[in-house]
């Protein structure tokens, strides 16, 4: 396993001997702080990214998400994108680059029985190049459980101890496939009757869902949401709702005001200037939104987190 707490141009690995040599065949970890950085498009193996603080953005296919504390992005074998940072503050970036070995066997744990692994406890099984869905995905308590004791272990240890850090990849890796399992059963429970057109509507409406993620402060209507997942708008919406089981304005309401507990909690930006950033015109219609999701107004919510108000 590699710890590395700076950032490698993954566009030419052989620049540092240390990630070449891992890359692959090893588990290799990138906990960074930084305000401005920006890599050219490269290929990686299989990995999970992710920020503490802040915001980093990734293109591939097209596409630029951006992840921060509260969402996450999977690239699978072999993705070839791009990835920057543009902040006026620090940006603890997370990424876990997953190495292929390490994947088959916990992929064949994930898949099999007890019975069966007793009686082959070497055999491998082939990774497609698809495992994952390439998609944001927000941050659920196990998820968050998990990374914060890898991080904890690399600022506190500083990684010394293997053994840990590998079970808590093990963990997030096993948390990472469920997750798939769950996605391949919504897919499963949509209402086309082929299998191939139930997972290109999923694929489409997550890419609407990804882009509310990225520009929620920006603004956002049907129309233009339709146009990322490349359907007619009346269609969009029922097979938002059938995937997500929530509207997208109801979707959009709850990554806006996420984020505004992270704003909150994480900087002294004043609540006026919170709500706009995440889109709010105005601070009664954010003030209001945020006390009924959360029983308290923002200043309030900042108050007893102990965050100076303003």
């Amino acid at each position: 396993m590699e710890i590395f707490n700076y950032f490698v141009n993954l566009s030419q690995p052989e620049s540092d001997t240390r990630y070449a040599q891992a890359a692959g065949k090893e588990n290799i970890i990138f906990l960074v702080n930084s305000t401005k950085d920006a890599f050219a498009p490269h290929a990686g193996s299989i990995s999970f990214k992710s920020t503490f603080s802040g915001q980093e953005y990734f293109e591939f296919d097209k596409r630029r998400l951006a992840v921060n504390p509260q969402s996450y992005l999977l690239m699978n074998d072999g993705q070839e994108y791009a990835s920057s940072i543009d902040s006026e503050n620090s940006v603890e970036s997370f990424t876990v680059f997953f190495a292929t070995d390490f994947v088959t066997k916990t992929l064949l744990t994930f898949l099999q029985n007890d019975d069966y692994l007793l009686g082959n406890p070497t055999e491998n099984v082939s990774v497609h190049s698809s495992l994952f869905f390439e998609k944001l995905y927000p941050i659920n308590q196990a998820v968050h459980n998990v990374i914060q004791s890898i991080r904890h272990q690399i600022q506190v240890n500083n990684g010394k101890d293997a053994l840990l850090l590998e079970e808590h990849l093990y963990a997030l890796l096993l948390t990472l496939l469920k997750e798939q399992k769950v996605i391949q059963d919504t897919i499963n429970n949509l209402p086309s009757v082929r299998a191939s057109t139930r997972q290109e509507m999923y694929r489409r409406v997550c890419k609407a869902r990804d882009y509310m993620y990225s520009c929620y402060g920006e603004h956002i209507n049907i129309d233009i949401l339709a146009r990322e997942a490349c359907l007619a708008p009346f269609h969009f919406l029922r097979t938002f709702k059938q995937v997500f089981q929530i509207t997208p304005h109801q979707m959009l309401t709850k990554i806006r005001l996420e984020q505004a507990q992270s704003l909150l909690l994480n900087t002294e930006d004043p609540v006026a200037q919170v709500g706009i950033s995440i889109g709010f015109d105005n601070l009664s219609s954010f003030t209001r939104l945020f006390t009924t999701a959360y029983g308290v107004s923002p200043r309030r919510f900042r108050q007893a987190q102990g965050v100076a108000s303003k």
